[in-house]
């Protein structure tokens, strides 16, 4: 089954679409070549993280091929003619905090204690 059957089932028969947003690109387009998609492109569109992310995520198959990031943001891009690899860090990095908000929320929850005094810092 294709991702646009998958969708047009999700969505008329349980009425859930899955949320898209639009990722402002911090190079704006503007360093990749005229012959690519990405020139002059200031915003992608991604889809919300849903299980097949999270399998994704937890593939150790991926992990081990050190592809899971790539994978992830295929998964999640609206527009399937991106090659992943083509992105300067920059955007990458934007469509990955992204694609985790959508996954997890903005809130980033970090603990840490000093190995000096061993206050614990939030």
């Amino acid at each position: 089954m294709n991702e646009t059957m998958h969708t047009d089932i999700m969505k008329n028969e349980f009425g859930w679409e899955v949320p898209v947003e639009s990722v402002p690109l911090p190079s704006k387009g503007a360093i990749y070549s005229p012959d690519s998609f990405l020139y002059n492109t200031e915003t992608l569109q991604i889809k919300a993280m849903t299980a097949k992310e999270e399998d994704i995520l937890t593939s150790q198959a991926f992990i081990k091929e050190n592809v899971v990031v790539e994978k992830l943001i295929q998964s999640c891009l609206i527009e399937k003619s991106i090659d992943v690899d083509d992105l300067i860090n920059g955007d990458r990095n934007a469509l990955m905090v992204s694609i985790r908000i959508t996954g997890y929320g903005s809130d980033y929850i970090a603990k840490h204690t000093c190995g000096n005094c061993g206050h614990h810092n939030k």
